[in-house]
């Protein structure tokens, strides 16, 4: 009897190691599967990210190039600025010149008539 016993559990033996190591297999199997999906996963985030960095690159670049665009412009518009308010104060200055010159004659004149007045 104890040799029926003992070869009915070396049989459940058998067969629980058999399971055991299908199951083992299948378990393997399956982690490599999930570990295929992770890389593709973390292969198509790294393509995300280089597409990411990508259009920020590109947008630094485009801001950088309306920035130096503007600043061209702006430096045309103060130049421009700056020639016609020089041209301004030049007008000013002849306008004033000329003032001066008739303020002058005219004062001229009154010292005239004031020394024929003294005169006479």
């Amino acid at each position: 009897m104890d040799f029926v016993f003992q070869c009915i559990f070396t049989v459940i033996g058998a067969f629980l190691s058999f399971i055991l190591t299908l199951l083992f297999v299948q378990n393997g199997r399956q982690i490599k599967i999930i570990a295929g999906k992770m890389d593709e996963g973390f292969r198509k985030m790294d393509e995300g990210f280089k597409r990411i960095a990508e259009v920020i690159t590109q947008e630094i670049a485009s801001t950088k190039e309306l920035i130096v665009q503007e600043m061209a412009s702006t430096k045309e518009l103060i130049a421009q600025e700056i020639a016609s308010t020089k041209e301004l104060i030049a007008q000013e200055g002849r306008a004033t010149k000329e003032l001066i010159a008739q303020e002058a004659a005219s004062t001229r004149e009154l010292i005239k008539v004031l020394a024929e007045i003294k005169k006479g």
